[in-house]
Formats: C-alpha cells, sequence, structure tokens
C-alpha cells in the first residue's frame, strides 16, 4: 500500500514529491499504520491465544483482501514513480554509473536500521516489546498493558511496511502481488 500510496503522490505531483521526497517518505508510511491501527484490534487481537498458524492464514487471507481493495482504487495496472530516479540524475562511482536515488536511499536504510536497533535495545518500550514476545502472561501479572504495546508494535510494522513501499517505488513499479515474496519469507521466519 506504501508504495501504491507513494506512486499515486508522484503521478499527482511529480515536481512537490520531487522536492520533498526525503521529507515525504516517513508520512507515506502513515498509510501503513492506519490500516494497522485498525487490523490488530478487529482481526488479530481475538486470534492471540490461539496457535500462530490461524494469525498466519488471517493475514494472508488479509493480503488478498487488501490487494482487491487496492486494485478497485488503482486499477490493474502498475503504477510507478520512476520520475523521482529519472530527475535526480547518476553519479559514477569505481566507473560504473549509479542512480542518486539508489545510493541515497541505501544511504537512509542504513540510518533506518541504526534507529529501529536503537529503538529495540536501547528504549523501554523496546525492552517491553522484547518481553512481550518471550512472555505475555508474566507482563500481565506485573500490570503492563500489554494489548496497548501490541497495538502499538503493529501500528509501527505496518508504518515501516508503508516506508518500505515508499522507498521502494521509485526503482520498480507498484504491481498488485509485490508482497507475496517477502510475505512468503517472513513466513518461513515464523
Amino acid at each position: 500500500m506504501g508504495a501504491y500510496v507513494a506512486a499515486w503522490l508522484v503521478a499527482r505531483s511529480p515536481v512537490v514529491c520531487l522536492l520533498s521526497s526525503y521529507l515525504s517518505a516517513p508520512g507515506r508510511g502513515v498509510s501503513g499504520r492506519v490500516v494497522g491501527a485498525v487490523i490488530e484490534p478487529t482481526l488479530l487481537r481475538p486470534l492471540y491465544r490461539r496457535p500462530e498458524e490461524y494469525q498466519l492464514l488471517v493475514t494472508f487471507g488479509l493480503l488478498l483482501i487488501l490487494e482487491d481493495v487496492m486494485r478497485f482504487i488503482w486499477g490493474g495496472m502498475p503504477l510507478s514513480a520512476g520520475v523521482l530516479m529519472e530527475s535526480l540524475g547518476s553519479i559514477r562511482l569505481f566507473g560504473s554509473l549509479y542512480p542518486t536515488y539508489i545510493s541515497s536511499s541505501s544511504a537512509g536504510r542504513r540510518h533506518g536500521a541504526v534507529l529501529l536497533w536503537a529503538f529495540i535495545y536501547r528504549t523501554k518500550f523496546g525492552v517491553l516489546l522484547r518481553a512481550t514476545s518471550q512472555d505475555m502472561r508474566m507482563l500481565q501479572r506485573w500490570a503492563v498493558n500489554v494489548r496497548k504495546n501490541v497495538l502499538q508494535l503493529l501500528r509501527w510494522a505496518a508504518m515501516m511496511a508503508g516506508l518500505g513501499g515508499a522507498i521502494v517505488v521509485p526503482g520498480q513499479a507498484a504491481v498488485l502481488g509485490m508482497g507475496q515474496d517477502v510475505l512468503i519469507l517472513a513466513f518461513v521466519v515464523v
């Protein structure tokens, strides 16, 4: 969804998106955050006491539903934001040309990874998230609001997924099903 929202914004106003592409990228992730805030209490929370397979099946079914919603909103044709990559030009590294967008976005991704690591391992909220993943019932006994923590986690995760789609879309078109490759890898990890 983040890829589609970003491509749609670029198609509407490429000059504005070009000037604010780095500043507005976190804002494009908000579409994922909004969807995550709706999904957790309505679809996922009732399944927390069941085996993980139920959650995996529900999220996979939700992916199919969201793809149909995106097809309804934006149609079945791919959307491109390639104008951002083209307008930033290229730089020469080691005798080869590289798009400036790719080199700058990879620097941004590294900074984002460091900030995410610091958020998870250096904040109180990160400690609570890691503790929640280890023993949710113990935290509930200590009067920690686990539901609130899980909702916040899902909001942040959905925002990061939306941001990832927004970062990827200038290099490749937003197409239906582009998240399924990542989803299969995520299922294997889970």
